[in-house]
């Protein structure tokens, strides 16, 4: 998509290994979202349930840093 168009990819594994490299505690595994384009935008409720395949467009992981 157009605000995409020069994104660098970023897999989870390599952001995890950054958050680890910043001394961040990691909070979660890396969770996957957005499933569904929008022509099947009805089984979107569904997505919860697919946090863990990395299938989805986008995932995040939380990490926090120690005080």
């Amino acid at each position: 998509i157009p605000f995409d168009k020069d994104a660098i990819v970023l897999y989870p594994n390599e952001a995890k290994r950054l958050l680890k490299t910043g001394r961040f505690n990691l909070k979660n595994t890396a969770r996957f979202l957005f499933y569904f384009p929008n022509s099947l935008r009805l089984l979107r409720p569904l997505e919860k349930f697919f946090v863990g395949l990395p299938l989805g467009a986008q995932y995040y992981i939380i990490g926090e840093k120690p005080l």
